[in-house]
């Protein structure tokens, strides 16, 4: 039952150390029981896991990115013309060299918006060297990423980014690290026999 279950105080993100405030992993289980509850979606995105997740990780494991990346490609996005791997809007993929127009449109293939938003990553992760800031730079630029790290964290939070230290996260923190968090702890956590008790039509 979820009020028995916890989060772990510290997790680690591709080699960064993050500890979790009690606030914090108070709201991700909250979030999590949303998304329990809400069955047919929560079935879907965990086949949507279990069909391309090896071949995600896969990719970036060639690209050397930390594995936990691959549930970016999970994470669900707005508007309202996103298709199901990457959800990956028109403009967003065209600046990553993806070809869309009336006869073909690459997002529907999960290996080549997989190897294009692998080669992003590892550019990027290579000019901010640091896993978090990588995983910000899914949606943001590299500028608008360092424009973040500049105005809304604490010193004692860019100190931890720059060194060795857990960085804390609270509830303030991006939400696009708030959502990959709940994500990443959904598909960690959630018990193996989940699925097997779902309607046969959400399976």
């Amino acid at each position: 039952m979820w009020a028995q279950e916890s989060l772990p105080d510290f997790i680690d993100i591709g080699g960064a150390k993050i500890q979790l405030s009690k606030t914090l992993q108070n709201r991700l289980l909250q979030t999590l029981q949303s998304q329990r509850a809400d069955s047919g979606r929560f079935a879907k995105t965990t086949r949507l896991a279990q069909t391309y997740l090896p071949l995600v990780r896969e990719v970036f494991q060639e690209k050397s990115l930390p594995p936990e990346f691959c549930y970016l490609s999970l994470l669900d996005n707005p508007a309202p013309d996103t298709l199901f791997l990457w959800n990956m809007p028109p403009e967003m993929a065209r600046s990553l060299g993806l070809q869309i127009n009336e006869n073909l449109d690459e997002r529907l293939h999960p290996l080549a918006t997989t190897e294009a938003i692998a080669k992003k990553l590892q550019k990027n992760q290579t000019e901010l060297q640091n896993p978090l800031l990588t995983l910000l730079s899914y949606h943001l630029s590299n500028a608008e990423v360092l424009v973040y790290v500049a105005t809304k964290l604490s010193q004692s939070v860019r100190d931890a980014l720059r060194g060795q230290k857990p960085v804390l996260l609270d509830v303030d923190a991006h939400p696009d690290l708030l959502r990959f968090l709940s994500l990443y702890f959904c598909m960690k956590i959630v018990p193996r026999t989940c699925l097997s008790s779902l309607p046969t039509g959400l399976k």
